[in-house]
This record gives structure tokens, sequence and C-alpha cells, in this order.
């Protein structure tokens, strides 16, 4: 068998330098990865939901528009548009 070795690191004693940047390496890698997982989600998921909110109520304020317009018509004494 053959014998395990520790893997622990003593922050205690000796130089700071070494032992401070292995303890800090997971947590700023974890970091950068949090943050480029937010922006893949902002640009796949987020954008296109703001681009279909956008046109959705584009469609309302534009058929909102034409009844208005119709509306207006019909009530400003044109004949035609009576019917």
């Amino acid at each position: 068998m053959k014998s395990q070795k520790n893997k622990t690191i003593d922050m205690t004693q000796g130089p700071l330098l070494k032992p401070l940047i292995l303890f800090i390496l997971p947590i700023v890698g974890r970091s950068v990865f949090q943050q480029l997982y937010n922006t893949v989600e902002s640009v796949v998921v987020v954008y296109p939901i703001t681009w279909a909110t956008c046109a959705v109520t584009f469609i309302f304020i534009f058929a909102r528009l034409m009844v208005s317009l119709k509306d207006h018509a019909m009530h400003s004494g044109h004949p035609e548009y009576w019917s």
C-alpha cells in the first residue's frame, strides 16, 4: 500500500505568501467562474426575454393606436367610415 501524504498547510509557521496564494486560488477561481456563468446567463436568457417583451409591448401600443385612429375616423363625420 502506498502511504498517504498529509496535505495540510500550516499557515502559522514559515513563509506566508505561498500558503496564502494556495488558499486564495480556489476562491478567486470560483469567483471568476461565477461571473462567467452570470454573464452567459444574461446573454442567453435575459437578452431574448427583453427583446420579446419589447416586441409584445410594441404590438399592444400599435394595436391601441390603430383602434384609436379607427374610433377617431368613425366619430369625425366621414360617412365612408361609419360601417
